[in-house]
């Protein structure tokens, strides 16, 4: 598995730079700070760590809201792929049969070649996977975090041999989707897309998005007393303390930078 991973976006810097483009014609996605995700819905939110995450109102429209990349997803033929991120559902409101998309690894044109989302089964709400549709289900549970994997190869060429795992909460979802008739990736999108009419309603909070070359696997704890950081980040929000700081990297001229953002915070103190 690379290291530094291959994309990697916890949108801890308060926006989306580290996407190539954002399509949202109804203003629904934005990337939030915690303190403004605790007045959403009846109960408020959080990000799933750390202080910001993306948060998507499907209340306001079903045209596209996503983020696209084009170059951190690439995939050659016959290349292996882990992908991982957190999920949060709330108060959706989705008519029977109605689907969504809320990633999906594309070849040129686009074509969807590997893709995850969430539907109405006869009433019941569901996380998918598979190339272009719902080939592997589980149940969706709202109000709760969700781990979100999807891992496998893509087809060598020809020989209708690529391959898709899907994982929720760290455990597999059915047998591996095989036999797969696939083209090389060139780009992925992250949001809410291809919304069906009967969506109205319901928030998404998206947060930790990692990509890379092999499964990421689901963290452990989410407030560890121990953090591993890849890119800057908010270690804690609210009170806390840093008994000891690491650079794990051998590269002679890396800097760790520790700052405290409370506002609060006395000049000298």
């Amino acid at each position: 598995m690379a290291f530094p991973y291959l994309h990697a976006d916890a949108f801890e810097s308060g926006g989306v730079t580290g996407w190539t483009s954002e399509t949202d014609t109804n203003s629904k996605l934005a990337v939030k700070h915690y303190t403004t995700l605790a007045g959403v819905g009846s109960a408020g939110f959080t990000p799933y760590r750390g202080a910001y995450a993306l948060h998507i109102d499907l209340s306001l429209g079903t045209a596209d809201a996503y983020l696209e990349e084009t170059a951190n997803f690439d995939l050659a033929l016959d290349a292996t792929f882990g992908l991982r991120f957190y999920l949060y559902a709330s108060g959706l409101v989705t008519a029977a049969s109605d689907i969504f998309h809320l990633f999906a690894l594309q070849s040129a044109g686009p074509v969807n070649e590997v893709s995850i989302g969430i539907r109405n089964n006869a009433g019941i709400l569901e996380l998918w996977a598979g190339e272009t549709g719902a080939t592997r289900t589980t149940s969706l549970i709202q109000n709760a975090w969700h781990c979100s994997e999807l891992s496998g190869n893509i087809d060598v060429g020809g020989g209708n041999d690529g391959d898709i795992n899907f994982f929720v909460d760290g455990e597999q979802v059915g047998a591996i989707v095989s036999t797969l008739d696939q083209a090389a990736i060139t780009q992925a999108r992250f949001g809410a897309f291809n919304i069906d009419a009967g969506t109205t309603a319901g928030h998404l909070i998206l947060d930790g998005v990692i990509f890379d070359d092999l499964r990421i696997g689901p963290e452990l704890q989410r407030f560890p007393n121990s953090q591993i950081f890849t890119q800057s980040g908010h270690l804690f929000v609210g009170p806390g303390s840093v008994d000891s700081a690491a650079i794990l990297s051998t590269t002679a001229d890396n800097t760790l930078y520790l700052r405290d953002l409370d506002a609060a915070r006395k000049e000298g103190v």
